[in-house]
């Protein structure tokens, strides 16, 4: 009995203890939980107390901005007052520039100016695109004056200037000139040509401003400058004609370059052998490069920022810094330029002739000169019409018997087969034996289209040529072309050729439609 009462109580205890174990674990429990809240209760004070400091911070900082904003308000305002009060002065001032009598008027560019810039009325356009602003004649002879003591200096000090004299006495000798005692070349080391030759180069600047060369020759000119911006400035001029190519060395040896064309008149001019290296080496970095078309002008206006837009037959040509006043010729020549090359923004001119030049022109006025006609080659290969030929040499003659000296008359053609003809027609005239003027005439002043390129002339015949068995011929003359051919003439332009042909071509139907309004009287001369 009493050792089931013993058995019982430690039963109980046992029970006891677990109860106590558990409660310990809960209690331990309890108290880890209750350490983990007080951390986070003493982080959340810490976070407070970094909340009120930030909230004391950015409510001082709304506060200064506020007082700077208030501060700024007050420096627009005063500023707006001072703009104000300075724009009625500029005003005042462009007023006061644009009413001076004399050669102190001045162009300014006020809204006045603009409006008329892009004004839809040609002569207020025209104005505008004429006016030089900023300038006045005592300014522009002051810079006359100035430049006048500046080449008064550079003679002094050419004059005075041993080296000058030495460095262009040994510039000659690098070039084989002159020889020494015994009329050898003086021998240069290849070292010292290049050491000394850019130096040498740029003296002659001194003495002249200007070098010219051609492209084809330039590289011969400049062999012995290695160093790339040895030269100042180069002048590209007719850069339409020149491939990309034919300008890279003499663009490595110059520091800057001014770059002059017209992507609308002649190509450049690619030879068999570099279309067919173009050819060979073609590849993924060189096609953009293959087109014949493509020309220093070309490259020049890509990187140019400033221009404009030529659109023809749905193609875009970019032309940087475009020149829009012409002053080489009159109608209908500008029609033609201005309608088919240059979407009508040029601006005319061009000073009309007086009566004494009128008198002495071949015809009273320009125009289309329809003679029928077929060719001397069947085979389509020689495109000179005969009766075209005595037409050209009707004009010709009577040219001839209107001045006593050399008459200013070009006759350009698009194919060198009726250039050969017509001056071996000419050639058989009984006049050609026994007039000098004729025979120094023919020979600068009768070839194709890329032989006229930069030359001008008072009268211009057009000889086209062809007969229907050439309509491939017709079709291959674009606008480029007739751009060139038009405007080598000031006063006169005679296109002979057989309509009923040339009609096969878009472009010769629309010169034809411009050269009738044009005789119509529909532009006027000037």
């Amino acid at each position: 009995m009493l050792s089931r009462t013993i058995e019982e109580q430690y039963q109980a205890l046992a029970e006891i203890e677990q109860l106590i174990k558990r409660e310990s674990e809960n209690a331990a429990s309890l108290q880890r939980q209750l350490e983990h809240q007080e951390r986070k209760c003493a982080e959340y004070r810490d976070r407070k107390t970094f909340f009120e400091r930030e909230a004391n911070r950015l409510a001082n900082e709304q506060s200064s901005i506020i007082n700077q904003m208030e501060n700024l308000r007050k420096q627009r305002e005063e500023c707006l007052h001072q703009a104000e009060r300075w724009g009625g002065a500029w005003l005042s001032a462009l007023r006061e520039a644009s009413s001076r009598p004399g050669d102190q008027a001045m162009q300014v560019l006020d809204k006045e100016f603009f409006r008329r810039y892009s004004s839809g009325n040609d002569q207020e356009a025209t104005a505008a695109q004429t006016a030089n602003p900023w300038y006045t004649a005592a300014y522009n002879r002051e810079r006359e004056k100035l430049f006048y003591q500046a080449l008064k200096l550079h003679k002094a000090f050419l004059l005075a200037s041993k080296a000058c004299l030495w460095n262009f006495k040994n510039l000659l000798l690098l070039w084989g000139y002159p020889r020494d005692d015994d009329k050898e070349i003086v021998s240069v080391s290849q070292r010292d040509r290049e050491a000394a030759f850019g130096s040498l180069f740029n003296t002659v600047f001194l003495l002249t401003p200007v070098l010219s060369t051609t492209f084809a020759s330039a590289g011969n000119m400049l062999s012995s400058i290695r160093r790339p911006g040895e030269i100042g400035c180069l002048i590209v001029d007719e850069a339409g004609q020149a491939a990309p190519q034919m300008a890279l060395g003499s663009l490595y040896r110059c520091r800057r370059a001014i770059v002059v064309g017209d992507p609308k008149q002649v190509e450049p001019v690619v030879t068999d052998e570099l279309d067919l290296i173009k050819q060979v080496i073609q590849n993924d970095f060189t096609c953009w490069y293959q087109s014949k078309t493509h020309s220093v002008q070309g490259f020049a206006d890509r990187l140019n920022p400033i221009g404009t837009t030529y659109r023809e037959d749905g193609k875009e040509t970019w032309v940087g810094c475009p020149l829009v006043v012409h002053r080489r010729c009159i109608s209908p020549m500008f029609e033609l330029s201005n309608i088919l090359s240059y979407n009508q923004i040029m601006r005319q001119q061009t000073i009309p002739p007086g009566p004494e030049k009128e008198a002495g022109f071949c015809r009273e006025s320009s125009g289309w000169i329809q003679v029928n006609g077929s060719e001397n080659s069947t085979a389509g290969r020689d495109h000179f019409v005969a009766e075209q030929g005595r037409a050209a040499w009707e004009l010709i003659r009577k040219a001839f018997w209107q001045t006593n000296g050399i008459p200013s008359l070009f006759v350009i053609t698009p194919f060198t087969s009726v250039r050969d003809g017509m001056k071996k027609m000419i050639r058989s005239q009984p006049e050609y034996e026994t007039d000098a003027r004729l025979q120094a005439w023919i020979e600068q002043s009768i070839g194709t289209v890329h032989t006229f390129q930069g030359k001008e002339a008072d009268q211009v015949i057009f000889l086209l040529g062809c007969d229907r068995n050439s309509l491939p011929a017709v079709r291959w003359v674009n606008t480029n072309i007739v751009n060139v051919a038009a405007t080598r003439a000031k006063y006169r332009f005679y296109v002979i050729g057989d309509y009923s042909v040339w009609q096969n071509s878009s472009l010769f139907q629309r010169v034809k439609e411009i050269l009738d309004r044009h005789t119509c009287g529909i532009f006027p001369e000037s």
